[in-house]
């Protein structure tokens, strides 16, 4: 095969064999020629031809003949095919022999005439590959016998040759890529470097040099020569101080330690501090290394691996860094939940403690820099045990992490903890008034992305896991906390911000329900939505156009392929950037920033300006969930989810005692274990309540459905009566003495103290609860009475904290109709309590109160406690009647101040009786 004066592409994915084994050469470019190559046809129109097979001309010497007798005229020869002659020992296997037999002898004359060379095994001197592969008689044949001989002046031409083996022939494919389009480059354009411009030296330099130009003969003789000796001398003394330069800054240069220290001197002198040498410590890096001598002079403590710096360690030694920053911290703290753990803290104390004294101890170090994985894991595994005791975890932790509005026990989640200051980085990142120096090492790190080199605009794009750990574990938090918040956060997009979209994964660009990357393009240069434009018009750049520009890097290119991906993207390019690249031009010298907004509660924050704490609530709600337990009080009494707001806010009320808050939080959780639940995990060998001995235990038969309870229930009645009889709403019909005792009273009514029932019914639900577990662990002296006097005695508590409260708040109250609402309160709460016939009338002529009867309306509340709280403890350590009579008489009072618990000293005396 020969050609004259042809640009030939040859590639192996555009080739194939048709019948009569022609190599069909297809995907010819504006640079190259569609390629046949016949067996032994010599096509003298196009001059490329085909060394044949054997089969087609019996006689390899007489065709050797042929070819050096038809090309004797020819030039630049390229000569390709099934020579069926080998050329070396090393392209001979197994047990067959290279022979120097007639063919042989005429090949090299044919090779020798029109100086032509086997080009691949110039460029693989010692490789062996064998083109040809057959079994005959169970024995292995191979060898090279298809090659190209090309002329050695056109070798330059020839970019890559290599071969490939088919399936539909014992023969491999050689393959040879040539270009010759390729010209004769020169130096190169020379740029000054615009920064030696600052350099004084440089400068002084440059005046000498022309100073002394200007007294040659040729300043005055000849001006334009002298001119042209001028610049190069400047060009030349240029390029010799920046290469020196460039060379100095990649040497490591010891000499820079005592430059530091002659600063801190300098600095020392003008405001008097000093630093201390013994206490510092110096940190090699890279391949940099000091020896001992230099140890010694320096007089610094020379750190190998790390070295602590505000509190955190930081170094080569990665695995190490870790352990020293978190191991002890989490040996420590888990040495102090163990003492923690001795207390009798309610589930809100644990959670009180883990959040205020263990868990921030750590944010300091989480903010600077990042937490391993097993680190995590332990601190999140000895939290939740501390929060349950080293018992099984009754609520869920993603309903625990929620606020306690929403049935949640408020527990920092560190996970979210992490993403929110990482969010608070990117923020400031983005921030251009925000000068560090971080910035530019985050911007190296992300240009190794897919080797797009986006820089900022890197946050437009969704990385995938398998592209992130190239980055630092700090800079792929960023992207990970990104990616959580994706579908509540948005773009602004200006004209600038819109030619600067990546083109490549990108949630906005999707192709078949993924987004793409292709390689190819993404090294000829076409990275973002501007590349693919014009420069100085609108509208967007011809297929030719994307098609040359990938050719410049990657030559063997299917055109029609580059031609349909380029279609295909630009029909998924949303409709908005379409119009703006149709009608405004890009304009590279408009600065341009990147803003990205957060919503959240349908409200839009400025990432630059949100808190951390912002950024923390609307990570929260991407992992937690709505309480299950609920959904049995959802089905029992018909209430949805918008109301247990206000019963979770009842439920976490700030002054309730812990113990109320612990037991309602079970209560709606549904997470206490009654006998039912205790039977099917195989604790309890029946599930029969313990306290009436006829029917199934679960949570409704402990609070409403039990027989012992029939006369508490009507005592509760009977005092709810009294509270909702001055009740002036619509919607007393709604209330239910079973919904009101389990969820407690969830609106609210004109004329009722919503907050103090709310109370009161969480005492009564305490009070059946202790004395379920009473008998459940073995006393047999709790009847029912006892839930009556406990009940007193905590409802008198509620009165005491109830009016505490409310006459704290009138003292920072100034509008009359708040007060109005306060004193009626007031006057419900005094009443249930059965005041003094005085304190009654002070209360209701609020119009007349002043602070002198504060205190007497406190004490008078607090007499309600300690009165109770006196009798009831007392009477229950007294048998004998006549003792009990004495004790009533001793709390008789007189007309004024007569005995503020009347009505529940009266109930106390029945039971007892």
């Amino acid at each position: 095969m020969a050609t004259e004066e042809h640009s030939i592409d040859i590639d192996d994915e555009y080739s194939t064999l048709d019948d009569d084994e022609e190599v069909i050469v297809e995907g010819a470019s504006s640079y190259t020629e569609s390629l046949v190559c016949s067996d032994v046809e010599l096509n003298t129109d196009c001059k490329i031809n085909d060394s044949g097979k054997e089969k087609c001309i019996s006689d390899r010497g007489n065709f050797f003949d042929f070819v050096i007798d038809y090309t004797k005229d020819l030039d630049n020869l390229i000569i390709g095919g099934d020579f069926n002659t080998s050329l070396s020992v090393l392209d001979r296997g197994s047990k067959t022999c290279h022979m120097n037999d007639e063919p042989y002898r005429k090949l090299t004359k044919l090779m020798d005439d029109n100086n032509l060379y086997d080009i691949w095994r110039a460029r693989n001197p010692d490789c062996r590959i064998f083109s040809w592969k057959r079994i005959s008689e169970g024995k292995l044949q191979q060898s090279r016998i298809d090659y190209f001989l090309v002329s050695r002046n056109m070798s330059s031409f020839v970019q890559s040759l290599y071969y490939n083996v088919t399936s539909m022939s014992d023969h491999s494919f050689v393959i040879m890529n040539l270009n010759c389009t390729c010209i004769e480059r020169g130096p190169g354009l020379w740029v000054l470097n615009n920064t030696l411009l600052f350099n004084e030296e440089y400068v002084q330099r440059v005046k000498d040099i022309i100073s002394q130009e200007k007294e040659s003969e040729l300043f005055h003789r000849d001006f334009l020569v002298w001119w042209d000796n001028l610049k190069y001398r400047i060009k030349r003394y240029s390029q010799i101080l920046s290469s020196d330069l460039a060379k100095q800054n990649k040497r490591d240069n010891k000499e820079s330690i005592p430059e530091v220290f002659k600063e801190f001197d300098l600095y020392s002198k003008a405001t008097g501090a000093k630093i201390n040498r013994q206490k510092s410590e110096i940190l090699c890096l890279g391949t940099g290394t000091l020896s001992v001598v230099e140890k010694d002079h320096i007089g610094l403590k020379v750190c190998e691996d790390y070295f602590q710096l505000l509190g955190v360690f930081i170094g080569k030694n990665r695995k190490m860094c870790d352990e020293m920053n978190w191991k002890n911290k989490i040996v420590k703290i888990k040495s102090l939940l163990n003492i923690w753990l001795l207390r009798r803290f309610t589930i809100h104390g644990r959670v009180s403690v883990i959040n205020s004294l263990m868990l921030s101890r750590f944010w300091y170090a989480l903010f600077v820099t990042a937490l391993p994985e097993w680190a995590y894991i332990e601190i999140k595994r000895l939290c939740l045990n501390f929060i349950w005791k080293n018992r099984c975890h009754l609520v869920k932790y993603n309903c625990i992490v929620d606020d306690k509005s929403r049935g949640g026990l408020n527990v920092a989640d560190i996970k979210c903890k992490i993403y929110a200051f990482r969010l608070k980085f990117l923020g400031r990142l983005l921030d251009d008034e925000y000068e560090v120096l971080w910035k530019y090492t985050f911007k190296y790190f992300v240009s190794s992305i897919y080797d797009m080199k986006l820089c900022h605009n890197v946050f437009y794009t969704v990385i995938p896991n398998c592209e992130l750990k190239k980055l630092p574990v700090v800079y792929q938090e960023f992207f990970q906390a990104l990616n959580c918040i994706r579908e509540k956060i948005e773009f602004p997009l200006s004209v600038e911000n819109i030619y600067d979209q990546p083109l490549f994964v990108n949630p906005n660009i999707v192709l078949n329900n993924r987004t793409i990357v292709w390689h190819d393009f993404i090294g000829a240069g076409i990275v973002c939505l501007k590349d693919i434009c014009f420069e100085v018009k609108t509208g967007f750049l011809p297929d030719l156009a994307i098609v040359e520009m990938i050719q410049v890097v990657y030559e063997d290119v299917n055109v029609q392929y580059v031609v349909d991906r380029y279609r295909n993207l630009l029909n998924v390019i949303p409709v908005e950037w379409k119009n703006t690249v149709n009608t405004d031009i890009h304009r590279i010298s408009i600065p341009r920033t990147i803003d990205i907004s957060i919503i959240c509660k349908n409200v839009h924050y400025d990432l630059k300006l949100c808190s951390t704490k912002t950024l923390y609530t609307i990570m929260l709600e991407n992992i937690v969930e709505e309480p299950v337990g609920i959904e049995l009080w959802k089905s029992v009494f018909n209430v949805s989810s918008e109301a247990f707001s206000k019963i979770w806010e009842h439920v976490n009320m700030y002054w309730k005692p812990s113990n109320l808050v612990e037991l309602d939080f079970k209560v709606l959780h549904n997470c206490i274990f009654t006998n039912v639940k205790l039977q099917k995990i195989g604790l309890v060998d029946d599930n029969i309540c313990k306290v009436c001995c006829s029917e199934k235990e679960d949570i409704l038969h402990i609070f409403m459905n039990c027989d012992k309870l029939e006369d508490f229930h009507n005592y509760l009645s009977s005092l709810l009566v009294r509270i909702f009889e001055n009740c002036d709403s619509d919607k007393i019909s709604l209330v239910r003495s079973e919904e009101l005792l389990i969820l407690g009273l969830r609106w609210h009514m004109k004329g009722v103290n919503d907050t103090f029932l709310n109370f009161f019914m969480s005492v009564a639900r305490y009070c059946i609860f202790r004395r379920r577990n009473l008998l459940n662990s073995g006393y047999s002296n709790c009847s029912a009475e006892s839930i009556t006097i406990g009940f007193v005695w905590q409802r008198s508590k509620a009165i005491y904290l109830e009016a505490h409260m409310l006459t704290h708040r009138i003292k920072r109250i100034r509008k009359e109709s708040e007060k109005q609402e306060i004193f009626e309160r007031l006057q419900l709460l005094f009443q249930i309590g059965q005041c003094s016939a005085a304190t009654t009338a002070i209360i209701s002529n609020w119009a007349m109160f002043s602070s002198k009867y504060y205190n007497v309306i406190w004490m008078r509340s607090k007499d309600i406690y300690l009165e109770a709280h006196k009798l009831t403890h007392r009477i229950k350590r007294i048998r004998k009647d006549s003792e009990k009579q004495e004790i009533f008489e001793m709390l008789q009072l007189d007309s004024v101040q007569r005995q503020l618990l009347q009505c529940d000293l009266d109930e106390i005396k029945r039971c007892t009786s």
